[in-house]
């Protein structure tokens, strides 16, 4: 062989076995890259396999919900494809930061997950009934195919938002009504609320009266007023168990003869603050009868110099005092005034009346008199009761008759039948149930409670409202009617107050 060729064969044969091993090392990539995901018995697990956002309001974005998805196996996984799956425009989804309704390739790594943020905003449905919505995220990999459910059901309002009615109006239960910012009801005019009417209130929203409100709810049809959110904070907390949601309701000094019968209202910053303004002893610029205020970071009632008439009615859980009295006109009849959720502030005793300036800029006129009949003052605090006033002790005329009051350090000189007649003090448990870590309430009688027949028969023929309670129960049908808001009923069906 001549030594041309010899080196010609040579670099042949390099080349080849080069090329060989290029080969080989790609294959063996390759049958490497096939080998890293995971093979078709094994599944993607997840946190949750539905989405539920309850009732959700038309043309409002939801609060984000989080899905995770994870691999616990010891393989990574690539997903060829999340598809949003919905004949509805309503539901969004944001994988690994990008908007959209569909993703190819993702990639979760062995022991990894991958985070999936889920809103709905519906369109309006044209409908007053709530219409259900259904999606579905949809995950195909390695011939597997899992699916997420996305359910809502979508609710038209009635938007109010900044809104000013300045002439009589009339609202109804065809469709719920949203306040965004404000509502105000300007001097002169009237609102009426019609019974099972829905009010919810956006964050910091407030209800402004400078006219007046009538809002007549019913036993079986109770008008509601809340927040507006729906969904749990974490840990099966709702927001709807929270304070603070929104508000209040402000009644201007301008405003009078506002009624509010059969209401529940709820988790505020406030339930109702008065105004001071002249006050009329024929006129009553409030009435609250068989409503439950409940839940407010602040208190349930603040009044200052106002007349006001309670009956059948609970103000209970003010993080700030349930009901605050400062100068006025009061009248409390069959009412519980309970506070098992203490806030910040300083008069977070369930009941304070007070003769001198607490919340409020102008001069505070004397207590002229604040009575309260068959009533219950309670709550965690050994002292429930808290006493304001100036050192003429004198222009503190308060009356308590046949009431029952958790209270340690009232002064001697006030047990007396000038301040207290056939009232006592207890400590008992008197409620069916009070969970305040749960923050789970249900502030009706139980079995074995002290206040049971208890209360001044003479209150019933003297104001025939109060011959039924919060529910509608008679209090003849014993011989003595029971004290607070509810009549004891063996068969009762209450369910606590969230």
């Amino acid at each position: 062989m001549g030594l041309v060729n010899y080196f010609d064969m040579k670099n042949r044969l390099t080349s080849f076995f080069g090329l060989l091993l290029v080969s080989l090392f790609i294959v063996a990539q390759l049958s490497s890259c096939k080998d890293e995901y995971i093979s078709d018995s094994h599944e993607l697990q997840f946190s949750t396999d539905t989405i539920a956002f309850d009732t959700i309001f038309s043309e409002v974005l939801t609060p984000t919900q989080i899905i995770k998805v994870y691999n616990f196996t010891d393989e990574n996984i690539l997903i060829e494809s999340i598809s949003l799956l919905s004949e509805y425009q309503c539901f969004q989804i944001n994988v690994n930061g990008m908007s959209g309704k569909y993703f190819d390739n993702q990639e979760i790594k062995s022991g990894d997950s991958l985070f999936i943020f889920a809103q709905a905003f519906p369109a309006k449905t044209g409908e007053n009934l709530p219409l259900q919505i259904e999606g579905k995220i949809e995950f195909k990999y390695n011939n597997n195919v899992q699916q997420i459910v996305m359910s809502a059901f979508g609710q038209d309002v009635n938007w109010c938002k900044k809104l000013i009615i300045n002439q009589n109006t009339t609202w109804d239960n065809t469709k719920p009504y949203l306040i965004y910012d404000s509502l105000t009801v300007e001097e002169g005019v009237t609102l009426e609320v019609l019974e099972g009417t829905y009010i919810y209130m956006h964050h910091d929203a407030t209800i402004v009266v400078k006219g007046n409100i009538k809002a007549q709810g019913s036993f079986a049809n109770p008008i509601t007023i809340r927040g507006d959110r729906k969904d749990i904070v974490a840990d099966d907390i709702l927001y709807d168990q929270l304070s603070n949601q929104w508000g209040g309701i402000f009644i201007k000094s301008t405003s009078t003869d506002n009624q509010f019968s059969n209401v529940n209202i709820r988790n505020g910053k406030y339930g109702f603050v008065v105004d001071s303004a002249e006050i009329v002893p024929s006129q009553r610029r409030l009435i609250i009868g068989n409503c439950h205020i409940h839940n407010m970071q602040q208190q349930a009632l603040q009044a200052t110099n106002a007349n006001i008439y309670a009956y059948n009615s609970l103000f209970t859980n003010g993080g700030n005092g349930c009901v605050v009295l400062q100068g006025g006109e009061y009248l409390f009849n069959h009412c519980t005034i309970a506070g098992y959720q203490k806030g910040a502030g300083i008069y977070n005793n369930a009941l304070t009346i007070s003769d001198k300036v607490l919340f409020y800029d102008g001069p505070i006129l004397p207590i002229t008199l604040a009575t309260f009949n068959n009533c219950i003052v309670y709550g965690s605090s050994k002292e429930e009761l808290q006493l304001l006033y100036s050192d003429d002790k004198e222009s503190l005329n308060f009356f308590f008759d046949h009431t029952l009051i958790k209270a340690e350090n009232i002064n001697e000189e006030f047990i007396s039948e000038k301040y207290f007649k056939e009232s006592y003090i207890s400590e008992d448990e008197l409620f069916v149930l009070i969970d305040s870590e749960n923050r789970l309430f249900d502030f009706h009688l139980n079995e074995k409670d002290v206040a049971r027949k208890q209360g001044d028969i003479n209150i019933l023929a003297h104001y025939p409202e109060c011959l039924t309670d919060k529910d509608g129960n008679s209090r003849s049908l014993d011989s003595i009617p029971d004290l607070g808001a509810f009549q004891f009923k063996i068969s009762t069906d209450s369910t606590a107050t969230e």
